[in-house]
């Protein structure tokens, strides 16, 4: 069952990431200042990574419809936008993107999205057949935090990445395992975790 407490978060975090582009864009304009930019990054800069955690911690159930709907969804999005960006800017009319919109990696998330939710089955199996967790945590920060964020390596400089997105899934996973199987946490509150993880 789920907890209305956690789908509160969620859609807190939804408003975040707009709240996060919008930035962007009155960034871009040279309108925003500085602190306030700042200030705005910080406060949202954590609800992706907080959304892959909630998503972890329910789990991702692959059905072959809902990924089918998702493709369809991009691909109507991409096609009107690319329209209305062609005859209001005159901009170039890139078929291959409008049309393969996931595959070129148009929408950073989106992309990201799928590869792990096409990852879920497997994750989720060596998830439940794995008895201690806390070594692949442990290995995956360093590969995240070390490889990635302090040395600004490609595969994971910016947390905006399959691996970043696979680490976080593993956490949230990993934690609703716990919980069922500890009778003095099972009824703790993901908020917690949150707290803890990103504080």
């Amino acid at each position: 069952m789920r907890n209305s407490n956690i789908e509160l978060l969620r859609i807190l975090c939804m408003f975040m990431i707009i709240l996060w582009h919008l930035n962007i864009a009155v960034e871009q304009n040279g309108v925003s200042p500085f602190i306030l930019k700042d200030t705005i990054y910080s406060l949202t800069a954590v609800a992706v990574n907080c959304f892959i955690l909630i998503s972890g911690y329910w789990g991702i159930r692959f059905k072959l419809k809902s990924i089918i709907t998702l493709f369809l969804q991009c691909l109507f999005y991409s096609i009107v936008t690319g329209l209305c960006v062609h005859y209001i800017t005159g901009a170039h009319w890139d078929i291959i993107k409008i049309l393969l919109p996931i595959s070129t990696n148009q929408w950073w998330f989106i992309t990201t999205y799928i590869m792990l939710y096409l990852s879920a089955p497997l994750l989720n199996k060596a998830i439940e057949n794995t008895k201690n967790l806390s070594y692949n945590i442990l290995a995956f920060s360093l590969i995240c935090v070390y490889f990635g964020y302090i040395f600004k390596n490609p595969n994971n400089s910016s947390g905006h990445s399959y691996l970043q997105f696979v680490f976080i899934y593993i956490i949230g996973r990993s934690t609703y395992k716990y919980l069922q199987h500890n009778d003095e946490l099972k009824h703790e509150k993901l908020q917690y975790l949150v707290g803890g993880e990103f504080g």
